[in-house]
């Protein structure tokens, strides 16, 4: 005969106690590799580790522990299964509150952590995923030929190249399918992103009180009452600087993707023609221009006569062969690379920041001359009509 193990309820309590534990480590950069979670991270764990933990530490002391002269024979103790929970019990539960809340809102990257995924439930971790694995594809890492600004002279000032001068080795890397919608940075907004300095580079936290909308509360600045307009849900998000771009890619425990990241995605991986010459892919869905297919300048012919963004996913025959969509067209995209800008092969020094942006908009180019190489740059603090963004996650 020996002691019966301890109650079911009572280790899910530890359990619980050992997830919030774990929040507070990474909340204060104590758990190791910590800083690969802040500060997207800290802010959501430290509050809510601090909750759970408090809540947890008193249901455990008034829990009931085993008495040593209970005993049953093992073979009963052997067969017994912990008691579900009940449906009650799993609403109210901090954890299951928390974890659910984050799904809802995208957070799957941040949930499937190893440090966090480790504390879910079975259901919980193959929720999260699934889930990523819906909103985000993976793309094979490679080489890929970078085309640079060139300085002309032509009146616009400057041009990509049709070479690809600069090859560049990108890993393997997890990118958004399509890209942030109006009603994905609502949750951001809700959230109460603009007030937790956690989320945003140190450079810029002084000045995000200046990230407002049209009547002055936080938020993208064509929003009005930090709610976007009605009917736009399913719209890219634009209004944003890349400053806020980062802050929401933080949020949801991702990143911007790099340049070269983005390239290799829209145009594949570096191949050799029966000359030997290095070529890659023109355009997201091959070598030829199609009609239709992708939201730019002169396409409201083909948008009903709408000028302007249309939905993220309204135009899947524009996506590659992973499934990524709209990566021309719609609204230019914020990556997280500098913009270069070169003379005779001479990189030049900008005299301020400068950050990259791909893939043109529905107010730039015509569709026979978007390629895949289209490149402009603008100032990280810009927040203009046509410019959106997408995350990136790093396959480990």
């Amino acid at each position: 005969m020996k002691p019966c193990r301890s109650q079911p309820a009572q280790c899910g309590l530890w359990r619980r106690f050992t997830f919030a534990t774990i929040l507070l480590l990474v909340a204060w950069n104590i758990w190791p590799q910590a800083d690969i979670w802040s500060p997207a991270a800290a802010s959501c764990c430290g509050l809510f580790g601090l909750t759970l933990m408090a809540g947890l530490l008193s249901k455990l002391r008034l829990g009931r522990a085993p008495v040593e002269s209970e005993a049953c024979p093992i073979s009963e103790v052997d067969q017994q299964e912990p008691e579900a929970e009940t449906a009650a019990e799993t609403e109210t539960d901090p954890i299951c509150v928390l974890v659910n809340r984050m799904l809802v809102h995208g957070r799957q990257a941040l949930l499937l952590r190893p440090e966090l995924a480790a504390n879910l439930t079975s259901e919980q971790r193959q929720k999260a995923q699934h889930d990523l694995s819906d909103a985000m594809s993976v793309v094979a890492g490679g080489d890929v030929g970078i085309s640079p600004w060139e300085i002309d002279d032509d009146p616009e000032g400057g041009y990509p190249t049709e070479h690809n001068d600069r090859k560049e080795t990108v890993n393997a890397f997890w990118l958004d399918r399509l890209q942030a919608s109006n009603l994905q940075f609502q949750g951001f907004v809700d959230e109460c992103g603009y007030e937790n300095e956690s989320f945003w580079s140190i450079c810029v936290r002084k000045q995000i009180g200046n990230f407002v909308d049209k009547t002055q509360m936080p938020g993208p600045r064509f929003w009005e009452q930090g709610k976007f307009p009605a009917g736009l849900e399913d719209h890219p998000v634009v209004g944003i600087c890349w400053y806020e771009a980062e802050a929401f890619a933080r949020w949801q425990g991702k990143r911007l993707p790099s340049d070269a990241e983005w390239l290799i995605a829209a145009c594949g991986p570096l191949n050799s023609d029966d000359d030997g010459h290095s070529v890659q892919r023109l355009y997201p869905w091959g070598q030829d221009p199609k009609t239709g297919v992708a939201n730019l300048w002169g396409s409201e012919l083909t948008n009903g006569g709408k000028v302007g963004t249309v939905a993220t996913n309204s135009l899947p025959d524009g996506a590659t062969n992973t499934g990524i969509q709209q990566l021309l067209g719609n609204a230019w995209e914020w990556m997280a690379s500098e913009f270069r800008i070169s003379n005779n092969a001479e990189e030049l020094i900008l005299d301020h920041p400068v950050k990259i942006l791909r893939g043109g908009a529905y107010d730039s180019y015509f569709g026979d001359q978007a390629t895949c190489q289209l490149q402009s740059g603008d100032c990280p603090l810009a927040r203009k009509h046509n410019i959106g963004f997408r995350c990136a996650v790093t396959a480990s």
